[in-house]
């Protein structure tokens, strides 16, 4: 099973990673009047022109982040409950089902946290 969640994380993790990168590629191109309609909206641009804030690029990376942790919360639950399941009365696999669940739980409380604190910090402070 461990073997099987490696692996399925290994075909995941790269495509999480890449896929914003591959939506953005030359929009530049794409959009030849950005900077016009960014400048008519008083939008921050920078020098060169592109309008990507650093904020939302920041914004982005932690969305991005985040959610990848979110995804390893929801392998980890599964995972916990299928060790859980399967024990067949076994006390130490249930310790460790148990173990795996609870520490789960504490992550997502920690992700929780953390994206709480990021949107007070972009949304208040920026």
């Amino acid at each position: 099973m461990l073997s099987f969640v490696k692996k399925s994380f290994l075909l995941i993790f790269p495509s999480l990673l890449y896929a914003q990168n591959v939506m953005a590629a030359n929009l530049k191109d794409a959009f030849p009047n950005a900077k016009k309609v960014a400048d008519a909206g008083s939008y921050a641009t920078y020098d060169d022109g592109s309008n990507v804030l650093l904020n939302s690029a920041l914004g982005n990376i932690i969305t991005t982040f985040l959610s990848l942790l979110g995804v390893i919360f929801i392998i980890l639950s599964i995972y916990g409950g299928f060790l859980y399941l399967t024990s067949r009365g076994n006390q130490e696999q249930t310790k460790k089902a148990l173990s795996i669940i609870t520490q789960s739980l504490i992550g997502l409380i920690i992700i929780l946290s953390a994206y709480a604190i990021s949107y007070f910090i972009f949304k208040f402070l920026a």
